[in-house]
């Protein structure tokens, strides 16, 4: 059942609103919360209104929480004002009294459909959210409502989300002091990404690995929701993630698993898929029940439309995880217009601190934007804590972070390093409950992001290297020690081991960091020991060595291979040490102590491979 929230600042209008609904059979009384705010706020209430309203709104929509993920929330509000509206005007560090609190909802719920039902845009709003880009989500209807208003539930009630933000409303909001400045930010989602699959969780699966990467993204599984996707109110998509064989529950169309034929529907509107720059085409392999026709003419109409410039490529089921699915649909590879290979064009992350670091701002993000990143994260906090049991749940607390450390622009290193951690549990979560995953997931790639990330984050604290090294190898094994009971509690064991074997590298550099230069040298021998238990390759390649370089300098003391191999070996298995003279007896006690050493880590090895859960 779906929610609606009336908030407004005349409670006339909010009276209306309410009967409108009801009267015109859109809702009924118990799915309506309205509330009436006063005057305009001083430029100090600012937060503590948003803080109220915020509280209001998660109290009002408590009742949707046990649901997959709260989609069907509406909000109409006339906070935006009755002058111009331009997104300028609800930037969270301006003083623009209810615009710039409705501005802060905006960031603080991105999972609310946000209706404006007063105002009229400005040229600001034209020339900074650009009309392709607009959608009937943030239209306004002032003076004919009853038409519009049930054309916006009707979109609504299609299964379209706006977490992704696929109609730019959050991404045209500005966050900084300067609007000419935060225009030019480098972390802004400036493509559009649409993913579109009957199963629920693949389509939100693929649309927030999409929005990770740098785009704005939909997530699509119904025919009515890919009908409004694909109009002109959304700017054409840059990346398309699609079921081969689509069947959606509300239509169902024939010979729909043939390409050419569904770039014809709705009058070509699906054609707009065939124009995508990039287009990933999810199955499952088999081709049971696809015509003849359609599984020879597919190759080939893709292999037209590669001429044509756009890239597709056909990924099969069950994927391994986010990196994987980044990687095997050669996104990684192709994109290369972001801040670094494999993100979004335009979009960079994270940003370079050294080009933050002469900002007026300082070091902090604007406090405005701390109260919103605290709410996103206590709300992320909550959410794991009552459980995460589905895919869509669990994405839905991943945007909820990624929004929270996007927010502080990669300032306030503390609760950004907290939201960081957040992110990379739900996105965990999300893939290990996921049946439609693979068992073994990209976990070295996932490492690398978290390194790069908190690289960035971490050039905040102190002013000595050293001490930014001891600060981000700190708070990467708090990040890991967090996936590694994710991993544990999913019996994800070769993902588990491969987190545990950098926890004991961070753990060695930690502790070496302490000691004085001269202790360093000793680091060699916990270095040897963690590359024993990294592989057990390595683990055979050192024992090899160790026997050859022992037998070669045994054969060189007593000058006997024979001697000297059977004297090597008995040492290193048996334990047995020669007495013949004291080069062979202090060398069989080197040997003696490593094959105790080694064989101790055998035995390690073996016991984790049998106790394996």
């Amino acid at each position: 059942m779906s929610c609606y929230l009336i908030l407004c600042q005349n409670p006339a209008l909010a009276t209306s609103l309410r009967v409108l609904l009801i009267q015109k059979g859109l809702a009924t009384d118990e799915q309506i919360a309205s509330k009436a705010v006063g005057d305009k706020p001083m430029p100090k209430d600012i937060a503590n209104f948003f803080e109220a309203l915020a509280d209001w709104v998660e109290s009002t929509i408590q009742r949707d929480m046990s649901k997959e993920c709260p989609i069907e929330i509406m909000a109409l509000t006339d906070l935006c004002g009755y002058e111009s509206v331009s997104p300028y005007q609800m930037n969270p560090v301006k003083n623009q009294g209810w615009a710039t609190i409705l501005g802060m909802l905006i960031f603080g719920f991105p999972e609310i459909h946000w209706v404006f039902v007063s105002g009229k845009y400005g040229e600001e709003w034209n020339k900074n959210l650009k009309k392709h880009e607009r959608t009937n989500m943030a239209e306004i209807f002032a003076e004919q409502p009853i038409r519009p208003l049930a054309k916006f539930i009707g979109v609504h009630n299609s299964g379209l989300s706006p977490l992704f933000d696929a109609i730019g409303l959050r991404n045209a909001i500005p966050r900084a002091d300067s609007y000419d400045e935060e225009n030019k930010s480098t972390y802004r989602r400036r493509t559009l990404a649409i993913a579109i699959d009957d199963e629920k969780s693949y389509a939100w699966l693929h649309a927030y690995t999409a929005y990770r990467f740098g785009f704005r993204a939909q997530a699509v599984t119904t025919d009515a929701g890919m009908k409004v996707s694909l109009k002109d109110h959304y700017p054409l998509p840059t990346l398309v993630f699609e079921d081969y064989f689509l069947q959606f529950g509300d239509v169902h169309h024939e010979g729909f698993s043939k390409l050419r034929t569904r770039d014809t529907y709705e009058k070509g509107l699906y054609g707009r898929l065939g124009k995508a720059g990039f287009r990933i085409l999810v199955t499952s392999g088999h081709h049971h029940g696809q015509d003849k026709e359609a599984s020879e003419d597919n190759p080939v109409y893709l292999r037209e439309l590669r001429a044509k410039g756009q890239w597709n490529k056909e990924l099969n089921k069950p994927l391994g995880g986010m990196f994987n699915l980044w990687k095997d649909s050669s996104l990684q590879r192709k994109l290369r217009d972001g801040g670094r290979r494999g993100l979004a064009p335009g979009y960079h992350w994270p940003p370079n601190p050294k080009k933050l670091e002469d900002d007026k701002g300082g070091h902090s993000a604007p406090g405005r934007l701390l109260v919103i990143a605290d709410r996103l994260i206590v709300r992320a906090e909550r959410l794991l804590s009552n459980g995460v049991h589905s895919v869509p749940r669990a994405v839905y607390g991943a945007v909820l972070a990624t929004d929270a450390l996007e927010l502080l622009g990669g300032k306030t290193p503390t609760t950004s390093l907290e939201a960081l951690a957040l992110k990379h549990q739900f996105e965990v979560l999300a893939e290990c409950q996921f049946v439609g995953m693979q068992q073994h997931m990209d976990v070295e790639g996932r490492m690398k992001d978290i390194q790069l990330e908190i690289n960035a984050l971490c050039y905040w604290f102190g002013t000595k290297s050293q001490q930014k090294d001891v600060a981000g190898w700190n708070a990467e094994l708090a990040i890991l020690n967090k996936l590694i009971a994710v991993f544990k509690e999913q019996n994800q064991f070769d993902e588990e081991q491969a987190l545990l074997v950098r926890t004991r590298v961070l753990h060695r550099k930690l502790r070496f960091s302490k000691y004085p230069v001269i202790f360093k040298p000793l680091e060699i021998f916990p270095w040897y020991v963690e590359k024993l238990v990294a592989s057990f390759r390595i683990f055979l390649f050192a024992i090899v060595a160790w026997l050859g370089a022992a037998s070669m300098s045994w054969w060189f003391i007593e000058g006997n291979w024979k001697a000297a191999i059977s004297g090597v070996w008995s040492a290193f298995f048996s334990g047995t040490a020669a007495t013949s003279s004291w080069p062979l007896i202090s060398l069989s006690c080197l040997i003696i102590a490593s094959g105790f050493l080694h064989l101790g880590v055998l035995v390690a090895y073996i016991y984790s491979l049998i106790s394996r859960r």
